[in-house]
């Protein structure tokens, strides 16, 4: 989202304003760690500086000049694998949702939503799943087999979202399908 809104800026406005770029330098911030690290100064190269406007130079660059590698891979929240652990996970804003791998083959789970005994209610790209979920500690969990409908939806949809009573969580899928992929291919539930 945060590419298309960068691609929509740059194709859109005659020049980035300072607050165009404090926001997109706060992005990578938010996203990728602290000032100085090697994520967040990446990002900021790649993303903030390739398209910002050099200072009284030359117009701003088009979508077309922007390096492919920054428009690839975009800044905001994704699936990440870490098969050490056997998760792909997403978080957000508080908020994560996580598949697990498991002695039962694997499991669903999301937090940060509260609503403690509130059922879930579960889309993908707009399409219901009716999904069992159970509650412990304010994190919900479902059991799910590797064919899940469940889980085929996460790693080809485009985005989920989640309610449960009064709050309504929207989560990108990008990186899903080679995230939850990669933890299946090393996950052996067998104890």
């Amino acid at each position: 989202m945060f590419r298309l809104a960068l691609t929509l800026s740059l194709a859109t406005g005659p020049a980035w304003s300072q607050d165009m770029l404090t926001q997109c330098v706060n992005q990578c911030l938010f996203e990728y760690g602290p000032a100085g690290s090697p994520a967040h100064d990446l990002c900021v190269a790649q993303l903030c500086m390739a398209a910002a406007p050099a200072p009284e130079a030359a117009p701003p660059p088009t979508p077309s000049q922007v390096p492919a590698p920054a428009l690839a891979q975009p800044p905001g929240p994704i699936w990440r694998a870490d098969p050490t652990l056997g998760t792909a996970e997403i978080r957000w804003r508080g908020r994560s949702m996580a598949f697990r791998c498991d002695a039962e083959g694997g499991s669903i789970s999301v937090s940060g939503l509260g609503g403690g005994g509130s059922a879930l209610s579960f889309a993908v790209d707009g399409q219901r799943l009716d999904v069992p979920f159970q509650t412990r500690d304010g994190t919900h969990y479902a059991q799910v087999e590797p064919e899940s409908a469940l889980l085929e939806a996460l790693m080809a949809g485009r985005q989920v979202t989640i309610v449960a009573g009064q709050v309504t969580l929207t989560l990108p899928l990008a990186g899903s399908r080679r995230a939850i992929s990669q933890v299946m291919a090393d996950c052996d539930p067998t104890p």
